[in-house]
């Protein structure tokens, strides 16, 4: 009877070792989406914990990060407004989507459809689409910044590139 009791507390900690060790691991992945955001406001997140479905970066600065937030409150984390459309492109028409950015120049979330965005800004993924709160010179409004990600006309097109860059613009 003794060794059965034995047999049992062995079994019951390895049981427990798994639970505790799989709840760490699981913690430890990091965060692409947030469920239940039924407010539609922008979420404080985690730098370094949260993940951009589109780079698979971690994301480490606020500075130009996004977040979509869909009706049914999901949250989802992107690091610079690129990302943010090229995910939204393949996203199901039809659908309410409210959309955050953090700007450069306030150090704020803004609705990014009110947002101006520089076009050679030094950005995580070279894109070069810095977020503003403020109107700035050369700067572009949300349609011409879906416009040209989707037209691929930014700095990572290395004929855009040199043309912005040497002020042809």
């Amino acid at each position: 009877m003794e060794r059965f009791f034995k047999k049992v507390s062995y079994i019951l900690l390895l049981l427990i070792a798994i639970i505790i060790g799989y709840s760490l691991y699981s913690s430890s992945e990091p965060v692409t989406v947030v469920h239940g955001n039924r407010g539609h406001y922008p979420l404080l997140f985690t730098l370094e914990k949260t993940n951009d479905p589109i780079s698979k970066m971690l994301i480490r600065d606020f500075i130009n990060a996004c977040e979509v937030v869909e009706e049914n409150g999901d949250t989802y984390f992107f690091a610079e407004p690129a990302d943010m459309l090229i995910w939204l492109k393949d996203r199901p028409r039809g659908k309410r989507y409210w959309l955050w950015v953090y700007t450069i120049d306030t150090n704020r979330w803004i609705n990014a459809k009110l947002a101006w965005y520089g076009v050679t800004d030094k950005t995580i993924m070279g894109y070069g689409f810095g977020a503003r709160e403020r109107r700035c010179e050369k700067c572009i409004d949300f349609n011409e910044l879906k416009k040209r990600i989707h037209q691929n006309q930014t700095l990572l097109n290395p004929k855009v590139r040199k043309e912005l860059l040497e002020d042809n613009y």
